[in-house]
């Protein structure tokens, strides 16, 4: 789907500190170098949460949230890739509130790498110490309300012609 619209949403909490110079993946579709597919990741160097795109065997762009994250506490996060527009924008969500858009001239590459929950595609030493709950990947965008909506538990408030059952 890396060429399509797609939604990534999915509760999570570390239960240890990440150990230096490791970048834990918490969802991934890619290899471990970042230069094909995506994941989304913790850099323990800055404590920050963040995507990683990678195209055709180079690594493209890294997205930031300015979170921190603390340990034993539950987030919501979400990110939605949007193609409609000529170049894609990545849009990372912590608890329903957006942080900064990001531009993408290119997509993620296409790739035959599993998506993984909780470690990277090719390795477990890239994994995280912690808990994943209610991953929804959806084949379109939410957009900021839907996205608000959702991590407070508003499903109900969506309506049926935004979100049909064959899109969840």
């Amino acid at each position: 789907f890396e060429n399509e619209d797609f939604t990534v949403m999915f509760k999570f909490k570390f239960l240890n500190k990440p150990k230096l110079y490791t970048f834990p993946r918490l969802v991934s579709k890619g290899n471990n170098d970042g230069n094909k597919g995506w994941y989304v990741f913790y850099n323990n160097n800055t404590e920050k949460l963040g995507v990683a795109i990678g195209y055709n065997s180079q690594f493209l762009q890294t997205q930031y949230l300015s979170n921190n994250i603390d340990i034993n506490r539950w987030y919501h996060l979400t990110w939605v890739w949007d193609r409609r527009v000529s170049d894609a924008i990545s849009i990372l969500y912590l608890d329903g509130v957006p942080g900064n858009n990001q531009t993408f001239t290119i997509p993620p590459s296409a790739n035959s790498f599993n998506l993984t929950v909780g470690m990277s595609s090719e390795s477990v030493d890239l994994g995280f110490e912690g808990a994943i709950d209610e991953l929804i990947v959806m084949n379109r965008t939410l957009n900021n309300t839907q996205v608000s909506m959702w991590h407070k538990g508003k499903t109900d408030l969506i309506a049926n012609d935004i979100i049909k059952v064959d899109q969840v």
